[in-house]
């Protein structure tokens, strides 16, 4: 069976991958022919430049791979700094001005006797 194939362009200078159907797809910068389309949407989704998204629009962010044949923008460009796919420009309320929180790292383990100490209410707060 063939399948039908575009020309995926890695916009960026570092190596760039994807999952699909368990397998793991690797492009380095610049175009690579022959990649199935089904491949290049999964590539696409997998590769969001962070920063860009409409919380209501899904589609609506920039990737950091294109297919030109779809009218994709294939120019140069390089991943934000931005920690999340969410343009928070885009948000009116308090959640505009969210920050993370401090990096606290729980094994597992912990995180169960925690659970089981409090009966599950620190879960439900």
């Amino acid at each position: 069976m063939f399948q039908e194939t575009v020309t995926l362009t890695n916009r960026t200078s570092k190596t760039l991958s994807a999952m699909f159907d368990g397998q793991r797809f690797r492009f380095p910068p610049g175009p690579t022919p022959g990649v199935p389309v089904v491949v290049a949407q999964f590539a696409k989704a997998q590769n969001p430049v962070m920063g860009t998204q409409d919380r209501y629009e899904v589609e609506s962010g920039e990737c950091l791979m294109g297919v030109e044949a779809w009218g994709d923008p294939i120019s140069p460009i390089e991943q934000s700094s931005a920690i999340e796919r969410l343009d928070r420009s885009t948000i009116e309320d308090e959640g505009k001005n969210a920050v993370p929180g401090p990096k606290v790292r729980v094994r597992a383990s912990e995180a169960i006797h925690r659970l089981k100490q409090d009966g599950g209410e620190a879960a439900r707060q």
